[in-house]
Parts: C-alpha cells; sequence; structure tokens
C-alpha cells in the first residue's frame, strides 16, 4: 500500500524524507564529482524520468531469450547470467509507465513488471555469483548495485521496512565489488552510504574513509564533512528501519504511518555505464 499523499501532514513528511534523499544525492554528486555529464539529476542517471520513459522493454526481449536459451544447457555460463542482469534492469528502467517518481517528493512507484524485472536481475546476480567467478565483472556489479538501489527507495515508498533492508545489504554487497576494483571517492562513497542504510556502521566508517582517502586533496575536507552527514543520516534511517520490522511493518504494513519519521538519507549513486 503506498502512502496516500492526499494527506497533508502524511505528504509534508513524504517531502521532508525525500528532500532529505535529495539533499545526500546532491552532496554525492557535487562533493565527489558524480554524473557531470549526466543531464536531468539522479533519475536520468539512473535511466528513469520524473514521469515515464519513451521506450518499451520488449525491445531486450531478444537478448534475454537468448541468455535464457544459453541457461538451459549450460546453467553456470557467466556471460549468460550478467546478460540476464544487464537486461532485466534495462527492461525496467526503459519500459514505459515502468518506473516513475513524484518529481514532488521523489517517492518512487514500480509496475508490477518493473518490480518483477528489478527482482530479476538481482536474481541473476546471485546466481553469477554463485559460480564462484575467479574475477567478478564490475559492469554486472553495477547493474546490480542499481538495481538494488531502485529496489531500496521503492520499498521506502511502499512502506516495506524489511524490503527496504534487503535491498540495502544487496546494494552494498553489489556495490564493494565495484568500489574494490575502481577506488574512486564516488564508489566508496556509495558503498559507505548503504552499508550505513543496513546498519554496518563499522563496515561504513571504512569505506567513509576510503572515500576521504581517493578524493582530491582540494576537495577532500567536503568529502569528509559529507561522510560524515552520511553516517548519521544513514544510522538514523536505519534505526527507524529496524523499529519498523520490529513493530511488525510489513510490505503495505500499516504500522509505518511516516515513512521512517522524516528521516533523510540516501545512495550516493554512481553513473556507471551498463
Amino acid at each position: 500500500m503506498l502512502f496516500d499523499l492526499r494527506s497533508g501532514k502524511r505528504r509534508r513528511v513524504v517531502q521532508i524524507v525525500f528532500g532529505g534523499l535529495a539533499l545526500l544525492f546532491a552532496i554525492s554528486f557535487v562533493g565527489f564529482g558524480i554524473g557531470g555529464d549526466v543531464s536531468g539529476g539522479i533519475f536520468d542517471a539512473l535511466g528513469i524520468g520524473g514521469g515515464s520513459s519513451s521506450s518499451s522493454s520488449p525491445q531486450y526481449d531478444e537478448q534475454l531469450d537468448k541468455a535464457e536459451s544459453t541457461l538451459e544447457t549450460d546453467p553456470k555460463n557467466e556471460r549468460a547470467l550478467l546478460d540476464l542482469v544487464q537486461y532485466h534492469y534495462l527492461s525496467a528502467t526503459s519500459a514505459e509507465d515502468g518506473i516513475q517518481s513524484d518529481p514532488a517528493s521523489g517517492l518512487v512507484v514500480f509496475s508490477d513488471d518493473a518490480q518483477s524485472q528489478l527482482e530479476d536481475a538481482v536474481d541473476a546476480w546471485n546466481r553469477y555469483l554463485d559460480t564462484k567467478p575467479k574475477d567478478v565483472n564490475v559492469d554486472g556489479a553495477v547493474n546490480a548495485f542499481q538495481a538494488q538501489d531502485l529496489l531500496f527507495r521503492g520499498a521506502l515508498g511502499s512502506g516495506d521496512p524489511s524490503g527496504a533492508l534487503d535491498a540495502a545489504d544487496g546494494a552494498a554487497a553489489a556495490q564493494r565489488f565495484v568500489a574494490e576494483r575502481r577506488r574512486t571517492a564516488s564508489d566508496y562513497a556509495a558503498l559507505a552510504n548503504y552499508l550505513y542504510y543496513a546498519g554496518n556502521a563499522k563496515e561504513g566508517d571504512a569505506a567513509a574513509a576510503q572515500a576521504v582517502k581517493a578524493s582530491e586533496p582540494a576537495s577532500r575536507e567536503q568529502v569528509q564533512k559529507a561522510m560524515k552527514a552520511a553516517a548519521e543520516q544513514g544510522a538514523a534511517l536505519n534505526k527507524q528501519i529496524e523499529k519498523a520490522i520490529k513493530q511488525g511493518g510489513g510490505q503495505g504494513g500499516s504500522s509505518i504511518q511516516d515513512p521512517f519519521g522524516g528521516i533523510g538519507g540516501g545512495p550516493a549513486a554512481t553513473t556507471p555505464t551498463p
């Protein structure tokens, strides 16, 4: 059950929450130099418009069918599994009316098909990891991170604290591969944020320290301040998620009257190329 934005009080709380998300996105983009060549904000960076996108997911059916056909005879084919991760993610983010956002609140809403595509992308990623690849594919990890990032924000918007926590764990796990390969300030920042959301403060602090270390000397102080804010907001958001779970708030749970108590926070998203 999505939050009823017709209620003035609830609409205001949603605006506060996602205003905080937008603020942290802005800090990440400016402080870490993310998305300098990307126009249109965070949703465009993720391939999502403020309304619906113009293309349709069937454009990727051929690639998905080919990958599935390969896996029927070779279920551990790494390339085919990575193709599933990529094309399920692209199908979700390019489908008409698949993923929409409220431009005022930032609330993310999925169609059933887009939700399924994102979950299939994550499932394919987990199947890929089960093959124990010698060298984990960073592009696949990027797609898996972005799918989990969307699922996280969708879970926040729909009042599903358990789903949000699971997605935060998954996003952090995928982003760790990216950060350890590319070793950029923005990638470590994204990792730190999701570790904080997932409640792993110690590991989050370690990733935040790496983000500071990897930043340019001129921006190091700014990055350090951003990471301190991320730690505080991430810890507060995780606390509210855990509280909602203990109170019995599941998907569509009515116990979450206000989405996590008006606490801001959000992923320092990267801008990977699929």
